[in-house]
């Protein structure tokens, strides 16, 4: 049986897209029999609590560490060294590019002589609000670290083909590189999907709460349109709101489970996606997997699966938002198609069986040519 570690930012219960992915993965991988352990911060995403040091989860066992330090954001210092050695696993799978935990992961698997896999999730569009120092921090670490850390990997997994360009232009050779896309988990997969014949006058967003997702436009969008009901549900990470919201938004401050998601589909119309970046926007794909019809703005990663005017619809400003939710309900007998479209789109191409097939089949390659 291989043993698999696999190494990210946060873990359960943490609302973040990249445990999410490494969830879904190890569930699959589980399934047939591999051994996972999760490493990851004690950090729970977005709150101030402290996880403990030791979990399990559907048959994942998680040990988090304490961070000594960090520089902001997922640049955090963790530290795995002896706890890595004492597992011993055939595999170590790293996610996220120019992250101290990944670099760490990959200097001690080839210090151990073992197979190391990057999961890179694109961070090569960032927020333009973000600092200074944070970007000179990427373009520098690009210039003196990511050249040759790339090089080392013995796999690079981009989730979207967009990444895969980014990737050769920083050091990567093109033939390490794999495309696995995120995937759904099966409960969107196997969920009764509403038939929305009759409009609700809801839209909804459902994610973290933070300045990247810019909900700013969904409270400029809740005052244009104050007819409709608009929800945000997440967690505010960070996030502050003005005061004297619209009466006609909600705010649900607290995580959700996949569960209450597909509750909160049934109940709406339409899912916004208004940020300034998704690297692959996976909240996107359960949306229209779910009935909903999706509004996003450009981002490279939402431009991988939803084409405007088909599967959805791609805006890049508040008036056009608007104009879109205006023509959705004037023309609420056109979007059966949309909806259908948009879940053919999505299923099966992107289950959790058949994407965790494909890391499954690279693992094997990778032992194979020991």
């Amino acid at each position: 049986m291989l043993k698999i570690i696999t190494i990210s930012p946060y873990s359960y219960p943490s609302a973040c897209g990249i445990w999410r992915r490494v969830y879904l993965d190890a569930k699959v991988l589980t399934s047939k029999g591999y051994n996972v352990t999760s490493f990851s911060s004690n950090i729970i995403k977005g709150t101030k609590g402290i996880s403990p040091d030791y979990d399990e989860l559907d048959g994942i066992k998680i040990f988090r560490f304490p961070i000594k330090f960090r520089l902001g954001g997922t640049s955090m210092f963790f530290f795995f060294r002896k706890k890595l050695k004492e597992i011993n696993p055939d595999i170590i799978h790293v996610h996220g590019y120019r992250h101290p935990h990944s670099l760490q992961g990959l200097i001690l698997g080839k210090l151990m002589r073992k197979k190391v896999i990057l999961t890179s999730h694109g961070p090569f569009h960032k927020d333009p609000k973000r600092p200074l120092i944070m970007k000179l921090i990427d373009i520098a670490y690009d210039l003196l670290i990511g050249w040759w850390e790339l090089r080392l990997y013995n796999k690079i997994i981009a989730i979207a083909e967009w990444e895969i360009p980014e990737l050769i232009k920083r050091g990567a050779n093109k033939s390490k590189i794999e495309l696995i896309p995120n995937s759904l988990g099966k409960e969107f997969e196997t969920a009764e999907i509403s038939s929305h014949a009759e409009p609700l006058g809801k839209v909804i967003y459902m994610g973290r709460v933070e300045s990247v997702k810019r909900p700013e436009k969904i409270v400029e969008l809740a005052k244009r349109l104050p007819k409709i009901k608009f929800t945000i549900f997440g967690p505010q990470q960070g996030y502050s709101f003005e005061e004297n919201l619209p009466e006609n938004l909600e705010l649900i401050n607290k995580s959700y489970t996949p569960k209450d998601f597909i509750e909160q589909a049934k109940e709406n119309d339409i899912f916004l996606l208004p940020s300034v970046r998704e690297s692959f926007g996976i909240v996107g794909l359960e949306a229209m997997s779910q009935g909903l019809i999706l509004i996003s703005t450009r981002t490279r990663g939402v431009t991988q699966y939803l084409v405007d005017g088909e599967n959805g619809f791609l805006v890049d400003s508040v008036e056009e938002i608007k104009s879109r939710i205006e023509y959705i309900y004037h023309n609420w007998e056109k979007m059966e198609i949309i909806r259908e479209k948009a879940f053919d789109t999505i299923v099966p191409a992107y289950t959790e069986e058949k994407l965790g097939q494909k890391l499954l089949e690279l693992y094997n390659k990778l032992e194979s040519r020991k």
